[in-house]
């Protein structure tokens, strides 16, 4: 700033040095003028007309001497007379020189000018006569001399008011980089709820609408992935079905933006099952078998994502969307339902060939004994009769070796069946392996009952099944434990019923025989 203040005073100096020259050469030319002028004065006035021939003109010890050569006028004028106002006017020295005669009165640290006044064209003469003013540096400068003694302040004074505009501009602009800061923190610490509010005008309120998309969109995908991640972990941990696939459809339009969203899976070969935010009218069995491999036509849904179950086709993801919605998080959505339906026939499919028999469809051994301890606590525990029937059907390895092991599955089917049917919902039905099934029944009511119930099943047993074009009667032996009568236990019931089952083979044909324990010892007493 000061070399800048002193080049400034510098030029202003030599701007003023070079007015103060051009009007000095100004001044000598007026002056010389003004001299010729007296000059002609004094020579009209001494009767010597200068209209029609010059008169002569000498000058001789600083006195000028004019003659006219017709009439014989002469006129002396001393030079000083005729420039009695040289010397210092109005600051500005003036004076005069003739050939051979310096200019008297020049000082040192001067400007000065000079013009020569030609006598050649108003007289016969060579004289010249030679006009100098000047003036010293000081005298020039000095107009300027309270601004170059103000300019320092006034230049001290815009520094001021620079730095002050420079002071609130920086104040202004740390208030939204303050902003900025604590914004940028809370979304360190996983806060993307703010939003920045920066109304400015410039680059700090394009920043804060940049931070506030970029935190909105942020927020928006870890809240997706988030809710994503509970949704694999309810999965994982074998969730019912509906609710996994509600939970969908309530993100697709939490996080995908669509207006409404419905899971369609089929619930038989028939019919769908509708899973969702949206009440959904359901097909009609012919339509829903005409489209179980293509999308369902729902009114309102224009969007259709695939569910696969094991890589096939198995159901959809329908939406009804809008210019915003996120396409590839209802891809995303689409494929945690297809990985729902999978694992959830998946784990069906083990759970069945862990507790079902793969050929009539119910309850295996391994199942059969863990329900059977169930009855037996809840029998105990409710102070009712219960019981286990203990079935082997006779006869069947010859139906099996002479007609065919099929024709031997499928007698095994329709007796299972036959089972089924007659048996209460509550009870137990299980192939126990082979040709032996047994049922647990809890709450049969009295041993009375229970005798009534069981002769009709050996009268149900003596209607021929039907196996292709042949029909077969088929017996069976079967053993009864009442419960917990006759053991406190799974186990134990199982033995006695066999024991009991055995007991009634000996009468051959269909016929149950009671566990007692005679027969226990009897079987002891022969191992």
């Amino acid at each position: 700033m000061l070399a800048v203040t002193l080049f400034a005073m510098q030029m202003i100096r030599a701007e003023t040095t070079n007015s103060a020259q051009s009007e000095l050469e100004r001044m000598a030319k007026d002056y010389g003028l003004t001299l010729l002028d007296r000059l002609q004065r004094r020579a009209a006035n001494a009767g010597i007309s200068l209209n029609s021939k010059r008169p002569s003109l000498k000058l001789e010890n600083g006195v000028f001497s004019i003659s006219d050569g017709d009439s014989k006028r002469q006129v002396t004028i001393p030079l000083s007379t005729l420039a009695h106002d040289q010397g210092e006017v109005a600051a500005v020295y003036r004076c005069i020189s003739t050939q051979g005669q310096p200019c008297q009165g020049l000082r040192g640290d001067i400007l000065h000018a000079h013009w020569v006044l030609r006598l050649v064209s108003q007289f016969d003469t060579d004289q010249e006569i030679l006009v100098v003013t000047s003036l010293t540096r000081e005298q020039a400068l000095e107009g300027i001399g309270l601004i170059t003694k103000l300019f320092p302040l006034v230049v001290a004074l815009i520094a001021c008011l620079v730095g002050y505009l420079i002071v609130v501009y920086l104040r202004a602009s740390f208030k939204p980089l303050a902003k900025l800061k604590s914004a940028v923190k809370e979304i360190e610490t996983g806060s993307f709820d703010r939003r920045l509010d920066i109304r400015t005008a410039d680059e700090f309120e394009s920043l804060g609408l940049a931070i506030n998309a970029m935190s909105q969109q942020i927020g928006s995908e870890i809240s997706f992935r988030r809710d994503t991640s509970d949704l694999d972990a309810a999965i994982l941990a074998n969730a019912p079905l509906q609710e996994v696939l509600q939970e969908i459809c309530r993100y697709c339009i939490v996080h995908c933006g669509a207006i409404k969203a419905v899971a369609v899976i089929p619930d038989t070969e028939i019919s769908w099952q509708y899973f969702g935010t949206d009440h959904v009218s359901e097909l009609s069995a012919s339509a829903a078998r005409d489209k179980m491999g293509s999308a369902p036509l729902i009114p309102g849904f224009d969007d259709h994502h695939e569910i696969m179950r094991d890589e096939q086709s198995w159901g959809w993801l329908s939406v009804a969307t809008d210019e915003n919605t996120d396409q590839h998080r209802l891809q995303t959505l689409a494929s945690r339902a297809s990985v729902a339906v999978t694992n959830e026939y998946r784990v069906t499919k083990l759970y069945r060939q862990a507790h079902y028999d793969n050929l009539t469809g119910l309850y295996n051994r391994v199942a059969f004994a863990h329900e059977l301890e169930r009855i037996v606590s809840l029998s105990r525990r409710q102070s009712s009769l219960g019981a286990l029937v203990f079935f082997d059907l006779d006869q069947f390895k010859t139906i099996n070796d002479t007609e065919g092991h099929s024709v031997g599955d499928e007698l095994l089917c329709k007796v299972a069946h036959r089972l089924k049917k007659y048996f209460r919902e509550t009870d137990i039905v299980a192939r126990f392996g082979g040709d032996e099934f047994a049922v647990a029944l809890n709450d049969v009511g009295s041993r009375q009952d229970l005798l009534q119930l069981l002769k009709r099943l050996t009268e149900t047993f003596l209607e021929p099944i039907r196996i292709g074009q042949f029909e077969h009667t088929v017996s069976c032996s079967i053993g009864v434990c009442l419960i917990p009568t006759d053991g406190d236990d799974g186990e134990t019931l199982l033995k006695n019923a066999d024991v009991a089952m055995y007991r009634a083979k000996a009468n051959q044909g269909t016929s149950f025989v009671f566990f007692n324990t005679a027969q226990q010892q009897e079987t002891e007493r022969r191992m």
